[in-house]
């Protein structure tokens, strides 16, 4: 299944200059401009970074960057991340807006320089997140509208869809249940385009366990599931009134079963991939008859 995979968050993605050796370095973590104004280095992994420089509008208060302003990121001269808002002791906290280079947008909240409260991501493939955010990973309930067209609402956690949510693809099939990061786990309910429904159990992505099958022709199954097929045991009932209900095995009958047709014909006992013989009496369930003979 799809993966919600947002990027990395937020003032990671274009910060990494080479190393090198730097007089008058700041503490590691931070990032002093000419003045000697100093701010939180916001690459996951703080090192020196002597091309990296920036520019704050706002005040300076006891060396660190403080209140309102811009602060413009350059690498070797050249404009690259900015930020809008609030920082209070050289990190970022309160409402602030962050715009890179490639085209992603964050507008929303920062506590102790990350993401943390409601906010807005806007990736650069043209995703929107809108949500809750806690220490830099999207996290609590969210609504995202992928530019494919797809579209999910309900519960993340830790940068993934996890607990329950909504799950509707622009091609026409909606899935309603559990999510496991960011995979159908737990109960759910899936409607397919062609009109199919499935309402059960889901484990990777896929039935798995007990659940309910639908066809849009009128057929139905009950039972068992491994990997998306019918596997266990289970009973199907044609719209046409026949019924097996046995042992399945990738979608066909497997083990001991009974069928009855329509027409009142009744074949019990061992099936073997979807065939059953009893010396010139043949019977298909998942297969064609003519792979029995």
């Amino acid at each position: 299944m799809w993966r919600l995979a947002l990027g990395a968050l937020v003032g990671a993605s274009l910060l990494n200059a080479a190393h090198a050796q730097q007089q008058d370095a700041p503490p590691p973590g931070w990032i002093a401009d000419d003045k000697g104004c100093r701010v939180a280095d916001p690459s996951p992994e703080p090192r020196p970074k002597p091309n990296l420089t920036f520019v704050w509008s706002g005040a300076c208060d006891g060396g660190l960057v403080d209140g309102d302003g811009e602060l413009q990121w350059y690498l070797n001269r050249r404009p690259i991340e900015r930020y809008e808002g609030s920082y209070r002791e050289g990190k970022r906290n309160g409402h602030g807006v962050y715009v890179t280079t490639s085209g992603t947008r964050y507008d929303g909240e920062y506590k102790d320089d990350k993401p943390d409260g409601h906010g807005v991501y806007l990736s650069a493939n043209g995703d929107r997140y809108e949500g809750d955010w806690k220490e830099g990973h999207a996290s609590g309930h969210a609504i995202v509208d992928f530019a494919n067209g797809n579209r999910y609402e309900g519960e993340y956690r830790n940068g993934k869809p996890n607990g329950r949510g909504v799950y509707v693809n622009a091609r026409g099939s909606r899935y309603e249940g559990e999510f496991k990061d960011g995979r159908r786990d737990g109960h759910g309910s899936y409607a397919l385009a062609n009109g199919d429904a499935y309402d059960g159990a889901f484990a990777n992505d896929r039935q798995n366990g007990h659940g309910t099958y639908m066809f849009a022709n009128g057929d139905r199954y009950e039972g068992e599931f491994k990997d998306g097929r019918q596997s266990g045991h289970g009973a199907y009932v044609w719209a046409n009134g026949a019924r097996y209900e046995g042992e399945w095995l990738d979608d066909e009958a497997n083990g001991q079963g009974t069928f009855a047709s329509g027409d009142g014909r009744v074949y019990s006992g061992n099936w073997v991939k979807g065939c059953f013989r009893d010396g010139e009496r043949r019977a298909a369930v998942g297969i064609a008859l003519s792979e029995c003979q």
